[in-house]
């Protein structure tokens, strides 16, 4: 029991022994020791240089965020005088351009003679240029723009299948230079659909502006709608009997420019000046 004893207390001496010899080992130099003293010079020697690096790239981005800055700059500069170029360039190209005259309504002929004045020029017409002059400025400008880009679509057919095949006119509604005529059209195949007429009020004339269609088809031609205007305007007009009613008609008892109309069917409207390039 002592000898067991004995080598139990060595075993415990051995073992703090060992604790104690390496907790002096990895123990914290003294202060002011030499060995603190190095370790603080190796410290404040690290710490200088991170300093360095950091003052190293604060540098290098601020000159390249300066370098930008200047670039937008310049960059800002030039597109401010491109700007200012091009403003003068568009005031003096509008300066040029004649100034197209004012809308006349009470000096023009009707939406409705222009409309028929269209749908003769179209029955006689060899190409759609020729029906320029009754087409609105804005179409006249998409013709001309289409076929200086090479375009040789030529919309020829259409107008006449979208002219020729009136019918019947169901009504007109004029606001202020605007009128739209309500009209039915005889299709290919023997149907019928309406579709409806913008007329731009241009100079001295009304020209087409656009054409809608309906959507709906008809076997039979359809009843027109009933409105107030009907009795006022003397609407529905069935063209061709309208048309056959001015010519048997009295020239005396004719509208003035449906007179001009009809004792000069072939003297073409002149055409509008074109817009410079």
């Amino acid at each position: 029991m002592t000898s067991m004893s004995c080598k139990v207390f060595q075993l415990l001496f051995a073992t703090f022994l060992v604790f104690g010899v390496a907790k002096c080992v990895h123990a914290a130099p003294k202060v002011g020791s030499p060995e603190w003293k190095r370790e603080h010079e190796r410290k404040m020697a690290e710490h200088k240089q991170k300093m360095a690096e950091h003052k190293r790239k604060f540098s290098s981005s601020s000159s390249s965020s300066r370098s930008f800055e200047k670039g937008a700059a310049a960059a800002r500069k030039r597109y401010e005088k491109f700007h200012a170029e091009l403003e003068r360039e568009r005031a003096a190209k509008a300066a040029r351009q004649p100034v197209a005259p004012k809308f006349n309504a009470a000096a023009a002929p009707s939406p409705l003679h222009c409309l028929l004045a269209f749908r003769k020029a179209a029955s006689r017409a060899t190409s759609a240029e020729q029906l320029l002059p009754y087409r609105a400025k804005v179409l006249r400008d998409n013709y001309r723009t289409s076929q200086s880009w090479g375009s040789d679509y030529d919309h020829l057919q259409h107008d006449k299948d979208m002219l020729l095949g009136i019918v019947r006119i169901d009504d007109i509604r004029i606001n202020d230079d605007i009128a739209k005529i309500q009209v039915v059209n005889r299709c290919k195949l023997g149907s019928y659909t309406e579709g409806t007429f913008t007329m731009k009020g241009e100079g001295n004339r009304w020209r087409m502006e656009a054409y809608t269609s309906g959507n709906l088809f008809y076997s039979r031609l359809p009843n027109p709608p009933k409105h107030k205007s009907r009795e006022k305007r003397d609407f529905p007009i069935y063209v061709e009997n309208y048309l056959a009613r001015l010519k048997s008609a009295d020239g005396q008892q004719l509208p003035q420019d449906q007179q001009q109309e009809e004792s000069e069917p072939t003297v073409p409207e002149p055409p509008e000046p074109q817009p410079e390039s």
